[in-house]
Formats: structure tokens, C-alpha cells, sequence
């Protein structure tokens, strides 16, 4: 290899690996100095460095907090899904408790999981992160170990029972907004000590998703902390 051959042969490392620590950077955020608060209510689209804010249900002036970091490929999540819309139909939970959903995708033994973050979050862009947020854990056996192009047929068909614009959702999906929302919320989750799928904090404690395991235990966890804090 002569000496111009091994110069453009360095080069070209050169920008590849520049490439490299660009693409890696790209989706990282800072959460070194991460306040307690991030666990304790939710938050705006402008506290957010991801820009998007946190998925709520409930009341908009809440004495408790539920925050719940969930994977849409998990069963304990799923679960929890279906015993949530239950009690928060209720007055006396929609009235005192705002419950927010955070994204963390175990993407190593869930490998669609992020997809289905990524799809919930572009059916919010259009109004309707709750009802896909629904339909994703309501139909989570159906999609869980499907390959990549079945599982967005079945997402995309989803979107279309919603009534969403499936070509501006196609965009989103892929979108830096998106993508960094859900980095930020994993993140957030991994530096507040969440390693698994459902964890739960109730007004910035952790809650061990044994006691929320049914509509009854919830409502009792509920009704003692709405008494405290009166």
C-alpha cells in the first residue's frame, strides 16, 4: 500500500469513527443532575430536555403522584394497565391522583418494546397517546416476539382503528423528538434506581408493584395516602 493509498485509508477511519461517536451521542442526555422532583410530579414539555412532556391521567391538581416506568412488551405492566383504568374511572381517584406513564423498554429480552413506545408517543402528537397506549398493552401477545415489518403492520393497522394519519405517524415514529423521550425517560428511571418493569413511585417513594397487584389493593394504597395527606 503506497503512502497516498494508506493517507486516504486513514482518512476514511478518521470520519468513520467520527460518524461513530456522533451516532452514539445522539440520543444520550445529561441526567447527572437530576432532582428528586422527577419522581415526584410530572413534567412539562419545557422541563423536559426531551421537549415532549409526561403522558398523565387524573387530575391536573393532584394530592398524589402514581408514576409508573413500564415496558409495553411487559405481562406485570399489562396487568397493571387494565387495573388502572378501572380504579381511575372512579371520582375519587380522577379528582385527587395523576398518574403518569414513563417509557423503559428492556429492548435485551423485549426486542419490540421500544417500537411500541416510539408508536404511542406518535399517536400522542395526534391526540391519542391513550387510546394506542391501551391498544399496545391489550394486544401485547399478539405483537411480542412478531418480526420488525409484522409487528408494523399490526401497529400501523392499529393506528388506522384510531383514526390517526398513518403517514405523518410513519415520520414520527422515527423522529429525534420521540427518540429522545423515551431515552429521557429511561434515563430518569435508571438514575432514580428502576432496573425493571413495572416500577412504581408514589409520590416520589417507591412502591413495590406487589401492592398494587389488583383494583382493591391500588385502592387501598390510594385511599391511605389521599388521608395523609389531607
Amino acid at each position: 500500500m503506497n503512502k497516498k493509498t494508506w493517507i486516504i485509508f486513514i482518512a476514511v477511519v478518521v470520519v468513520v469513527f467520527a460518524g461513530l461517536v456522533v451516532w452514539s451521542q445522539r440520543n444520550r442526555i445529561d441526567v447527572s443532575k437530576v432532582d428528586h422532583t422527577k419522581v415526584t410530579t410530572s413534567e412539562t414539555a419545557e422541563q423536559q430536555h426531551a421537549g415532549l412532556a409526561d403522558n398523565t391521567l387524573g387530575s391536573k391538581q393532584p394530592k398524589l403522584t402514581l408514576i409508573e416506568y413500564g415496558d409495553y412488551s411487559c405481562p406485570g405492566c399489562a396487568n397493571f394497565d387494565g387495573i388502572l383504568r378501572s380504579v381511575m374511572q372512579e371520582d375519587k381517584y380522577k379528582n385527587n391522583v395523576q398518574y403518569v406513564f414513563r417509557h423503559f423498554p428492556i429492548t435485551t429480552i423485549h426486542p419490540n418494546s421500544r417500537a411500541a413506545a416510539a408508536y404511542a408517543e406518535a399517536a400522542g402528537l395526534q391526540g391519542k397517546y391513550w387510546p394506542m397506549h391501551h391498544k399496545l398493552f391489550s394486544t401485547y401477545r399478539t405483537w411480542l416476539g412478531v418480526s420488525s415489518s409484522e409487528r408494523d403492520k399490526l401497529f400501523t393497522s392499529y393506528a388506522k382503528e384510531l383514526g390517526l394519519n398513518t403517514d405523518q405517524l410513519a415520520k414520527d415514529i422515527t423522529s429525534d423528538k420521540i427518540n429522545r423521550k423515551i431515552t429521557h425517560d429511561q434515563q430518569v428511571g435508571k438514575q432514580n434506581g428502576v432496573s425493571g418493569t413495572p416500577s412504581f413511585f408514589l409520590n416520589g417513594k417507591s412502591l413495590g408493584a406487589d401492592k398494587v397487584e389488583d383494583a382493591n389493593a391500588l385502592r387501598q394504597v390510594l385511599d391511605k395516602a389521599i388521608a395523609d395527606a389531607k
